[in-house]
């Protein structure tokens, strides 16, 4: 395989890891105002929608590792020449930001989601479920804006 080749292939592979991890974040978002809906008055139900998609996260990882493999492949190809411009330092700033949303917002919200379901100590917390709630909001939401910053930066390749 020529390094000519890595182009497409990494092109290939980085645009299906975008796709794959958005699409799971998206998927969660929508999956997410279902679970809250339901959450307050039958945890059992709630419990199933976390359990059917737990495997979100994997399919996000995956998605994750594709992106990074496509990336590498893609820079051999060029030969490191985006490194140096101003849109690729900016895009990956943008995606430290995406890595430190998903270790200080979701990852707390997270654990705290799921002690709310497995605690069985009678009715859920309100005070907590709603700041439970506003922290997956908002890593979605931030999530969903920063690939779309992404995206910007990518297309327009400004320096």
């Amino acid at each position: 395989m020529t390094t000519f080749s890595f182009l497409p292939l990494g092109l290939v592979l980085h645009i299906s890891g975008i796709a794959m991890m958005v699409g799971t974040i998206f998927a969660g978002f929508l999956t997410n105002q279902q679970l809250w809906k339901c959450l307050p008055y039958d945890r059992d139900r709630a419990l199933t929608i976390v359990r059917a998609t737990a495997r979100y996260r994997i399919a996000g990882g995956l998605g994750g590792i594709f992106i990074v493999l496509g990336g590498i492949l893609m820079m051999v190809a060029v030969h490191g020449a985006f490194m140096h411009q101003v849109w690729f330092r900016v895009k990956m700033g943008i995606l430290v930001l995406l890595i430190v949303n998903m270790v200080l917002v979701e990852r707390p919200a997270g654990q705290r989601l799921r002690r709310m379901l497995y605690d069985d100590q009678g009715p859920v917390d309100v005070m907590a479920m709603a700041a439970t709630k506003r922290g997956l909001m908002l890593f979605y939401l931030l999530q969903l804006v920063l690939f779309l910053l992404i995206f910007v930066v990518s297309a327009y390749k400004f320096n």
